[in-house]
């Protein structure tokens, strides 16, 4: 057994590549690990001296700059880092196109919020200066397209050491202005500092390395053509940005900032387990993509193999947060948050869901078809407004997770119905659970096995 498992497992791990990858992803998950503990230490400590109703107006204002934040991005990560992989292509003149281009972007979506909220917020309410003192930190978010450019050339360290820097320094300075009784607004301006860090120290490490941005007569022409580029891209962003936070910003309008407060009180350690499934499947994806190309039966079997495992170990985790969850809201957040409990036992389930949605996307872009991650994407923040609209009004922050909890089943599971026969395959692929890894580690596919091709 060992030896066929050591036969299945060789041709899968390559040579060097395989090692460079497992060290990018051991330094995103340190990275990330790093910002879950701190984020979340940070978060609980403001909630709890704040209290519920001044820290839903710190959740509202926060959630509108990270939705703001990541939409001027344009959803072209992905595609800078595959130009910035090209060693034949000079990178200079199309970075300093791309930073450009997102800072437009940055203007254009501070005024949009500005002006937005200067019609939803009553006069002179502290959120709205919350948000006004916060809204600037968006002409730095550009400067994060340089993390794009370090992660093509296989240099994940820098991007670690920038953002690890700034979730440091911004967690000293939020908690020091808490504890000596600062104001919210120099709270937020401690979070611009801590979201403007990373483009600066990516900035600094750029050029260190005798690099440069060239702004030339070309820029005019490459701007366009990324606007063109990332416009489908761009719709997917948006819709995801409205997918996950589009609840916070509907339960402030029509509950007001308490039950923001009690709902992002358990968001927070909702959001931290969702960790779990990206890190797993991070380490799983050379694997994956391997068989892919090698053996579809392998694939096909290893991923459902993989897919039941999921469901085994994230139902175990959201039965036990979901028991436990009197007792964590009132260990981290405490009595004042006991409406969170009720909150954080409904929104675990969705843990199981994301689970699913998260392995899933592998299967699509393992075939290439990004394209159907805009349409999940899409169903899914169609669905997340149309239930918070039905459920937010009689039932507050309860309703709002109930309607994450629907979302996320729509979009990890019950959307796979209705995108075609791969959606189809995949769809029963979740649905019948396998624990064997034996018809994986065979050298020869069961005659009952799909052709060894690509699935169309």
């Amino acid at each position: 057994m060992i030896a066929r498992i050591t036969k299945f497992v060789q041709p899968l791990l390559g040579s060097g590549a395989f090692m460079t990858f497992s060290k990018s992803s051991i330094i995103q998950a340190t990275e990330q690990l790093v910002n879950i503990v701190f984020g979340l230490f940070v978060t609980v400590y403001m909630a709890r001296v704040f209290g519920p109703d001044k820290f839903g107006v710190w959740s509202l204002a926060t959630s509108i700059i990270l939705v703001s934040a990541t939409s001027l991005k344009y959803g072209l990560d992905l595609a800078i880092i595959r130009h910035c992989s090209d060693d034949t292509k000079s990178h200079d003149s199309f970075l300093a196109s791309a930073i450009v281009m997102r800072l437009i972007n940055a203007v254009g979506f501070m005024l949009l919020a500005a002006i937005a909220g200067y019609f939803t917020y009553p006069e002179g309410a502290v959120g709205y200066e919350l948000l006004l003192i916060m809204l600037p930190v968006l002409l730095f978010i550009p400067l994060e397209t340089l993390e794009a450019w370090f992660r093509a050339t296989k240099n994940a360290t820098v991007p670690a050491i920038a953002r690890i820097t700034a979730i440091l320094t911004g967690s000293a300075l939020k908690i020091a202005l808490v504890a000596f009784g600062a104001s919210m607004a120099l709270v937020g301006v401690a979070h611009v500092v801590q979201l403007a860090l990373v483009g600066v120290l990516l900035l600094v490490f750029y050029l260190k390395r005798g690099l440069k941005l060239k702004f030339d007569a070309a820029l005019p022409r490459q701007v366009r053509e990324l606007y063109v580029l990332g416009a489908p891209l761009f719709i997917t962003t948006l819709a995801n940005m409205v997918y996950m936070r589009c609840d916070v910003m509907m339960l402030a309008a029509l509950k007001g900032d308490h039950e923001v407060g009690v709902y992002a009180a358990a968001t927070r350690i909702y959001e931290a387990a969702q960790i779990a499934p990206v890190v797993l499947m991070t380490a799983a994806a050379p694997f994956l993509f391997r068989s892919y190309r090698n053996n579809l039966h392998q694939f096909l079997r290893l991923f459902q193999v993989l897919l039941t495992y999921f469901n085994v170990v994230f139902i175990a985790i959201s039965v036990v947060v979901c028991l436990l969850s009197p007792f964590l809201i009132h260990l981290l957040f405490g009595e004042a948050y006991h409406e969170s409990a009720l909150i954080l036992a409904i929104q675990i389930v969705g843990l199981v869901f994301v689970a699913q949605g998260v392995a899933t996307e592998y299967w699509w872009i393992a075939r290439g078809r990004l394209v159907v991650s805009m349409k999940r994407t899409l169903a899914g923040a169609v669905a997340n407004v149309l239930l918070n609209l039905l459920l937010i009004p009689p039932f507050g922050a309860v309703g709002a997770a109930i309607a994450s909890v629907l979302t996320v089943f729509i979009t990890g599971i019950g959307v796979h119905l209705l995108l075609g026969r791969g959606g189809r395959h995949l769809f029963r692929l979740q649905a019948k659970q396998r624990f064997s890894l034996e018809g994986i580690l065979t050298s020869e596919p069961p005659a009952a096995s799909p052709p060894d091709r690509p699935l169309p």
